[in-house]
């Protein structure tokens, strides 16, 4: 079996009131609640799915690289920026 890291859960409060708590690795929503310590329970049973975090790593959801430096532009007789 492969050995997996656990990640983290930040909590985030909800317009209504709940609490939803983000899975670092595979950013994928866990569990939703009405407090932040029934949360617990969904977050020790969480396992992320193998194929998301292969996906997730080919393919990032955001490449910040790219969005930082903005769109790319091109001079006459120079090469790439």
């Amino acid at each position: 079996m492969v050995q997996q890291f656990r990640p983290n859960f930040p909590h985030r409060l909800k317009a209504d009131g709940s609490y939803e708590s983000i899975c670092t690795l595979c950013h994928l929503t866990v569990a939703t609640a009405g407090t932040e310590a029934a949360l617990l329970h969904q977050e020790l049973n969480h396992t992320c799915n193998p194929i998301r975090l292969y996906q997730l790593n080919e393919y990032p959801l955001w490449p910040i690289a790219q969005s930082r430096k903005g769109p790319r532009s091109f001079s006459a007789g120079v090469g790439m920026p």
